[in-house]
């Protein structure tokens, strides 16, 4: 997971992230890279 240090993202933002990366489906996902910043939504 990367975050902007620029535009840090909130801490719901994170935690949304988190538990994506805890799914079913991400498990079958390799190399999966998350990059979060402030007001936009986790995007692979």
């Amino acid at each position: 997971m990367v975050a902007d240090p620029d535009a840090p993202p909130s801490p719901e933002v994170v935690a949304a992230a988190v538990s994506s990366l805890g799914a079913d489906a991400a498990g079958s996902v390799v190399g999966r890279e998350l990059v979060l910043g402030r007001g936009g939504q986790p995007r692979p």
